[in-house]
C-alpha cells in the first residue's frame, strides 16, 4: 500500500513541548548528535555513491538517457527546448539556482533555460514533473533520487513550497514503525497492499490525501537568503492560518507567530550528506527550533514518552529542477540509545515545489488534466 496518511502524520508527529528558556543558537548534544552538526540517525551516513548513478537509465522510457534529458520524467522523445516569455521576471529562486548552477555545471538539476518544453517552469508544464514524482513507482523514487545526487540550490528568502501528495510503503513505514514504537514484532497488513489504498491511484487514499493536503498540511515556508541554508517553517492549517482574515492575530501575537506568519516554530536548513548515499544533500534540521512563545508547539521531536525515550522527525532534499524539489520524510526512534535500541523509518515523501504553492491551483489543474494523472503518462509501469 502507498501511504495516504503522510500529510496528516506529519502534522501528528510535530506536536510536544521543547525545554523552555535555551536559546535557539545554544549548542546542545543529545541523542541525534550536537546541533552544530547535521543530525545523527541510527543508521549511519554511507560512503559517497559515485557519480552518475542511473544517468544511463531511461525514467520516462522516451529513448532519451536520463543525463541526456531535458525533461528527467516527461516523455519528450524530439527534446524541443522550453521559450521564455516575453517579459518574464525572474524571482530569487531562479537567481540561486542559476548561481548554483554555474557552480556545479555537471549536475543533473536543470535551471529553466535547461529544460524542455514538455516540462518547462516558463508554460505550466512543471506540473508534470511534480506529478511524476508523485506517481512514481517506490523503487524508481529512490532512483530518481540517487541520480540527483546533490542538494542543488535552495529555495529563495522567502518561498512558500506546496508539498504535494506523497507515497511509501505503509507496511515498511507507518505499521512497522508504530509498532516498533509499542515494542511488537514487526508484521504486515495485508490490506495495505490492496489498490483502494495505492495513493497514486486508490479510490480511497487520493481522495484522502488531497483532504489532508488542504486542511492539514499543505507544504513549508523556507527562509533560505543565500545558497548555505536558513530556516523553516511547516503551512499548518494553510486555509486558515494563510487567509488574510487571520493577519490580525498574527501581528497581535508577534512572540507566537514567527517571522509574521501563523506557524509558531522554526528550524534549521543545512547542507548536510544525505543517509541514501552518502551525497550531498539539503538536511532541515527539526532538533532545536525557535520562535516560539508557547514552549515549541509544534516541534518534530518527542522526548520522554511513556512508551519510546524519543523519535526525532528528519527530513532531507534534492533540487531536481528549477522550483522542484523531492525530499525524504523520516522517523528517528529512539528506545534506549546507550543499548542502541533505535531504528530508523522512512514514512514517505515530500515533492516540493514553488512554482505555484497555491493548493487549489494543484487541484484545478490535476482534475483538469486526467492524462497527466496516471502513471503510463510517465512511462511507468507499476
Amino acid at each position: 500500500m502507498r501511504a495516504m496518511f503522510t500529510p496528516l502524520a506529519a502534522a501528528a508527529l510535530t506536536v510536544a513541548l521543547t525545554a523552555p528558556g535555551v536559546a535557539a543558537d545554544e549548542i546542545r548534544c543529545g541523542d541525534w548528535g550536537c546541533s552544530n552538526d547535521q543530525p545523527r540517525l541510527t543508521v549511519p551516513v554511507p560512503p559517497p555513491a559515485p557519480e552518475g548513478q542511473y544517468g544511463n537509465a531511461d525514467f520516462d522510457r522516451d529513448g532519451v538517457l536520463n543525463k541526456n534529458d531535458n525533461c528527467l520524467l516527461v516523455p519528450n522523445r524530439g527534446q524541443r527546448k522550453a521559450v521564455k516569455p516575453a517579459g518574464w521576471k525572474d524571482g530569487d529562486v531562479h537567481q540561486q539556482a542559476a548561481e548554483w548552477k554555474r557552480q556545479n555545471p555537471a549536475a543533473p538539476f536543470r535551471t529553466n533555460e535547461e529544460l524542455g518544453e514538455a516540462c518547462s517552469g516558463w508554460n505550466g508544464n512543471w506540473r508534470r514533473t511534480e506529478m511524476a514524482l508523485v506517481l512514481a513507482p517506490e523503487e524508481t523514487k529512490q532512483q530518481i533520487y540517487r541520480f540527483i545526487g546533490n542538494g542543488g540550490p535552495m529555495y529563495g528568502k522567502n518561498t512558500p513550497v506546496y508539498g504535494g501528495p506523497v507515497c511509501t510503503d505503509v507496511n515498511d513505514g507507518w505499521v512497522n514503525m508504530i509498532e516498533y514504537a509499542l515494542r511488537m514484532p514487526e508484521k504486515d497488513l495485508p490490506i495495505a497492499d490492496t489498490p483502494p489504498f495505492d495513493c497514486r491511484t486508490g479510490a480511497i487514499a487520493r481522495p484522502f490525501t488531497r483532504f489532508i493536503t488542504w486542511g492539514v498540511w499543505s507544504g513549508k515556508r523556507l527562509f533560505t537568503p543565500t545558497n548555505a541554508g536558513g530556516s523553516i517553517t511547516n503551512r499548518f492549517f494553510a486555509p486558515v492560518t494563510e487567509d488574510p482574515a487571520f493577519a490580525p492575530i498574527i501581528k497581535a501575537f508577534p512572540d507566537i507567530f514567527v517571522n509574521g506568519y501563523g506557524q509558531t516554530v522554526k528550524g534549521k536548513v543545512m547542507r548536510g550528506a544525505s543517509y541514501k548515499d552518502g551525497r550531498e544533500a539539503i538536511i532541515l534540521d527539526w532538533r532545536q527550533v525557535s520562535g516560539s512563545g508557547l514552549g515549541g508547539i509544534p516541534l518534530p521531536n518527542l522526548q520522554g514518552l511513556p512508551v519510546i525515550d524519543g523519535m526525532l522527525v528528519y527530513d532531507e532534499c534534492r533540487a531536481l529542477q528549477e522550483g522542484i524539489w523531492p525530499c525524504t520524510a523520516n522517523a528517528d526512534l529512539v528506545h534506549d540509545a546507550k543499548k542502541n535500541y533505535r531504528k530508523t523509518f522512512q514514512f514517505g515523501w515530500m515533492m516540493w515545489q514553488s512554482n505555484d504553492p497555491s493548493v487549489k491551483n494543484w487541484e484545478d489543474w490535476e482534475d483538469a488534466n486526467p492524462r497527466w494523472s496516471k502513471p503510463a503518462a510517465y512511462g511507468f509501469t507499476s
